[in-house]
């Protein structure tokens, strides 16, 4: 009877080790130091199949792009890995010490959770090299509103076309109208576009690819004043070069998010 009790309670740990799965779940950040605006990447990633995964409220955050999911599997030796990615671009909207809060999961009718992330989050201009980050964006990623001329009959009409150009360099991978332009002293008539054509453009020696992304009919109001257009903002999930390369010696990019937006635009009126 002692070696059958034995034999049952040896059965019943393999039993438990087959069932209990440990599930690995993390939280990743791309970076936790950025000013207001600044968009960051947040991945959450568990190394098993799971029932159901809950992301948290983003609270004092905006959500640019996401969720993005990705699965991949590998086999080594004979073992199976995999890891599944749920990945969402986000934005601080105020200063301070901001919290990503924990992610949940469930397998097996177990809760698992991440940790929660601190970010230090800093007013616009207090940090340098981020300034000097986005002028270096500047000469490769840019958005404009053009127009035929700065002043406008009161009888006419002017076409405001808004442009996003990308150089060869560099890649965008999608874009978010988040501040769309206030039009004073004119009636504003949005021109429907069928579809966005990719177009290249030679600037000062240099290759572009430009899409169209909104055009809008103004027509004046009062010839005493002035048009005013405000600023156009977008938020752009942008792919820059880095200095490594595949094996192929193809240059490797990483994404990153950044906020683009036109000039503020006055036309005269006759």
């Amino acid at each position: 009877m002692k070696v059958i009790k034995n034999i049952s309670i040896l059965v019943f740990l393999f039993a438990s080790s087959i069932t209990y799965t440990q599930v690995k779940f993390e939280a990743i950040v791309s970076k936790d130091t950025l000013v207001v605006n600044e968009i960051f990447r947040v991945d959450f990633e568990v190394d098993k199949e799971v029932d159901s995964f809950a992301a948290p409220n983003f609270k004092d955050f905006k959500i640019v792009r996401g969720p993005n999911v990705t699965i991949s599997n590998s086999w080594v030796a004979g073992e199976r890995s995999y890891k599944k990615t749920h990945t969402y671009y986000i934005k601080p909207m105020k200063v301070g010490t901001l919290i990503v809060d924990k992610a949940i999961a469930i397998k097996d009718a177990v809760t698992y959770s991440t940790n929660p992330l601190a970010v230090e989050v800093a007013e616009q201009d207090s940090l340098s090299s981020i300034k000097l980050k986005e002028k270096s964006f500047k000469e490769d990623l840019y958005l404009r509103c053009e127009y035929f001329s700065d002043r406008v009959s009161l009888k006419d009409s002017l076409t405001l076309t808004y442009k996003i150009y990308v150089s060869s360099s560099f890649g965008v991978k999608s874009w978010t109208i988040t501040e769309d332009s206030e039009i004073s002293n004119a009636i504003a008539e949005e021109i429907k576009l069928d579809t966005l054509k990719i177009e290249n453009k030679d600037i000062d020696g240099k290759n572009f690819r430009y899409v169209v992304l909104k055009e809008v009919s103004i027509k004046p109001l009062d010839k005493e004043k002035k048009i005013s257009i405000s600023p156009m903002q977008i938020d752009v999930i942008a792919e820059i070069p880095t200095v490594k390369e595949d094996i192929f010696g193809n240059k490797i990019f990483r994404e990153e998010g950044i906020t683009l937006s036109t000039e503020q635009i006055t036309i005269d009126v006759d």
